[in-house]
């Protein structure tokens, strides 16, 4: 009895996952859709003032966004974050410079007696 209700249960939730599932896969096609429908909108706006360079511009690049490569865009504007810097001086470099002498402090001298408390 106790494996039926576990069967069950198991049952239940792969039901509930996949609907869930669903759902978001829905959410996420929609918004993708509206994404675009906004660009090719803007692209028209521009086309009516006159920007033909700018709408054609976003137009194409409203055609390119593809959910199969969500970072297909993204990508290339980080590429920079990737490329190694200029080499800079090495520790090792820095170490082998010569080291500045330490400066010499003579001792204080003073006039002052040892204080000695007594009663």
């Amino acid at each position: 009895m106790l494996a039926f209700f576990r069967a069950l249960t198991d049952r239940l939730k792969a039901l509930f996952m996949t609907d869930a599932a669903l759902d978001l896969e829905a959410h996420v096609l929609n918004r993708a859709a509206e994404r675009k429908a906004d660009l090719l909108r803007q692209a028209a706006a521009f086309q009516a003032e006159g920007l033909t360079l700018v709408a054609a511009e976003l137009q194409q690049q409203a055609g390119a966004i593809d959910l199969s490569r969500p970072l297909a865009r993204v990508l290339p504007a980080v590429e920079h974050l990737t490329i190694e810097a200029p080499s800079s001086p090495q520790f090792s470099e820095l170490a082998e410079t010569p080291a500045l002498p330490e400066p010499t402090i003579p001792p204080r001298k003073t006039n002052r007696k040892p204080r000695c408390k007594s009663r």
